[in-house]
């Protein structure tokens, strides 16, 4: 890929809504050719960890609406 890669979602967002679809099916659809072997039982490692610290207390947890919010709010200063 040339050029620089901060070019590349602008340049993206151009087309028409059924061609952005299109794009976005197509990179989903198209496969990693870097496989992590170890990926699998890294992710299996974490989730039982936060898991664990949930269910013992040590983090605090966020709801989802106060997550909406913040993202809501951090768009919002964006446009501005």
């Amino acid at each position: 890929m040339s050029g620089d890669s901060g070019d590349l979602l602008p340049d993206a967002l151009q087309p028409a809504h059924e061609a952005r679809a299109a794009l976005v099916a197509s990179l989903l659809e198209s496969p990693d050719e870097r496989i992590d072997e170890g990926a699998e039982e890294e992710w299996q490692a974490t989730i039982q960890r936060r898991m664990a610290e949930m269910d013992f207390g040590t983090v605090r947890t966020i709801s989802w609406t106060y997550i909406r919010a913040r993202v809501d709010q951090c768009t919002r200063q964006r446009k501005d």
